[in-house]
């Protein structure tokens, strides 16, 4: 093991299963915690362990929690995660203390279980509208991550909404639902449509999101935007993350519409009794675009 801090009460350890594992240092509460095990991520409270170092050997009262995954991306993730537990607990935490701040991340090792809720695609769309914003924090403060939501970024006040779609293609034709064209509230809302182009000698989706992720560094949507890429990419982490896009290309690509100037079929509403939905294509090219420093300079209140 080796120590994180001049206290020693952290240490970072590989396992006997080559598991990367964080080792707490921890005072014994009133009651025992109970062991967390999910398919990535393991904590145990109150262990006891032996550390030998220049001879000696001493006993330790300790937490572990251990990253099971071998995938580089999930392991990057964890050490991240540390770091932040490392920022939050006491110099002398409590096993109470430990396991509380170790919850409030299994939501998110338990979303990279799941199944990718977007292509890949469509993760670069909306890393590239993030990745060409200058009020970075409010845009993942607006970043929805419920997917039965029709926009991927809404704001209060002022209010406006902006849904992304992304494309591989060079023609701006995008997929749409009729409840995006038109949203329930006819508020500013807007399509940003990115043309993605992946190519071996672009830039990682990876180190994208570790460049936004250091320009939110100490601030809580740095915790956010790592919250939302894993629910977005659930058990493609590790897959999509090492995908290879032209950055440069994507970001100058990005244009805004309105929805209301978009091509969309004359509907009425409401839609007939049985009818829950309707998809249609909708060609971005045949209308001019919208003014997109305007949108992406907006600096709204949540």
């Amino acid at each position: 093991m080796e120590p994180l801090d001049p206290d020693r009460t952290f240490f970072a350890a590989v396992d006997s299963e080559y598991s990367w594992t964080l080792v707490v240092r921890a005072r014994e509460s009133v009651r025992p915690m109970p062991a967390l095990r999910l398919s990535l991520l393991s904590a145990d409270y109150g262990a006891t362990y032996e550390l030998r170092e220049e001879g000696h050997t001493n006993l330790l009262r300790v937490c572990t929690v251990r990253c099971i995954s071998p995938d580089p991306e999930v392991r990057n993730l964890f050490a991240t995660v540390c770091a932040a537990l490392l920022a939050q607990l006491p110099t002398d935490p409590s096993d109470a203390e430990v396991e509380k701040e170790v919850g409030n991340w299994v939501s998110l090792f338990w979303r990279l279980q799941m199944p990718a809720r977007t292509t890949v695609i469509g993760l670069i769309g909306e890393l590239t509208l993030l990745d060409s914003v200058p009020h970075l924090e409010k845009w993942v403060r607006a970043w929805h991550l419920d997917p039965t939501d029709n926009l991927d970024f809404a704001f209060m006040n002022p209010r406006l909404s902006v849904e992304v779609k992304a494309t591989s293609s060079q023609q701006r034709v995008h997929d749409l639902s009729i409840h995006q064209a038109v949203p329930l509230v006819p508020d500013d809302h807007f399509f940003a449509s990115v043309i993605v182009e992946l190519r071996n000698s672009g830039v990682r989706v990876g180190d994208v999101v570790g460049e936004l992720s250091s320009r939110l560094a100490e601030r809580p949507e740095g915790d956010l935007l790592w919250r939302s890429v894993a629910a977005i990419c659930g058990a493609s982490l590790d897959e999509f993350f090492d995908v290879r896009y032209m950055r440069d290309d994507a970001r100058s690509s990005l244009q805004f519409y309105a929805a209301n100037t978009v091509p969309r079929p004359s509907i009425e509403f409401p839609l007939p009794s049985g009818v829950s939905g309707l998809h249609f294509r909708s060609d971005f090219s045949s209308v001019l675009p919208a003014d997109a420093t305007k949108i992406i300079a907006v600096a709204p209140d949540l």
